[in-house]
């Protein structure tokens, strides 16, 4: 039988709901039924797992998905700590036990993960994908100092495989990461930049440097999950300012601030306009 003739069936259809988590290159595959499924050459794990239905509202940005499963899944354990610096999507397919045809019934993004304990699983707050689309985007405006992102190839265009270093943490805690390497380079050289490694699952991360002085690095956000010991990747910072640009970079010509801003405004009550 066709996908849609089970569907309207009221007593040959066995549906099964597919779930697909998507962070970078590793994706994880879980299912409602009481054994693994092989659907798509992909084996989709048997855990207790639901979710709240499909809401069909008309406002996609109130047409939240509530999954929960255990919280001592691969997933939920991601976000016990920092979560993961990239967007993770989740697909929602579903498919009659049986069958070899699937339908996608939902796509979205992880809002949150909520854990009220390890007995009682946790709830996966997931964002419906056309509530992005309602969103304001992010308006370039005059600034004195560069508003692009570093390393962006479309704005900055400096290639970041020309400004790392691959160095071995000796510590962390905290906010705080101890890079003995860090120490050989002029204090502030990576504030701006990031550190970047690659996970046990082969996903990549990332966090950023809000300040270097000596071997010490102070990052945004916290230090679990970098692997002390092992080399990481220590991409050099800026401070936003045209002297950075060219003497760091020689990157002048793609600088985006404007420093000769006069710092009269022309909505302060006087006639200078």
């Amino acid at each position: 039988m066709t996908f849609d003739t089970l569907e309207a069936s009221n007593f040959s259809g066995a549906p099964v709901a597919l779930y697909e988590f998507v962070r970078g290159p590793v994706t994880w595959y879980y299912c409602t039924a009481d054994r693994d499924i092989t659907h798509n050459s992909n084996v989709y794990r048997a855990v207790a797992i639901s979710d709240s239905g499909i809401p069909l509202s008309g406002d996609p940005s109130a047409d939240d998905v509530t999954i929960e499963m255990p919280a001592a899944e691969e997933v939920p354990a991601l976000f016990l700590g920092t979560p993961p610096s990239d967007v993770m999507t989740v697909t929602i397919r579903r498919l009659h036990y049986g069958d070899t045809e699937s339908r996608v019934f939902w796509i979205g993004t992880v809002a949150a993960v909520q854990r009220p304990s390890d007995e009682l699983g946790c709830k996966i707050v997931c964002r419906n994908l056309a509530a992005s689309f309602e969103t304001d985007g992010v308006r370039l405006t005059w600034t004195r100092q560069c508003p692009y992102v570093l390393y962006d190839l479309a704005t900055c265009k400096v290639a970041k495989a020309s400004f790392v270093v691959a160095a071995s943490p000796s510590a962390a805690s905290g906010r705080v990461l101890t890079v003995p390497a860090c120490a050989t380079y002029d204090e502030g050289e990576f504030s701006g930049g990031f550190v970047e490694w690659t996970t046990d699952s082969g996903a990549t991360e990332r966090r950023g440097i809000s300040s270097h002085v000596g071997a010490t690095l102070t990052l945004y956000g916290l230090t679990d999950g970098i692997p002390v010991g092992d080399f990481v990747n220590i991409y050099f910072g800026c401070n936003r300012t045209p002297d950075r640009c060219q003497t760091k970079y020689n990157n002048l010509p793609n600088y985006g601030g404007f420093p000769s801003i006069p710092g009269v405004s022309p909505f302060d009550g006087r006639n200078n306009f």
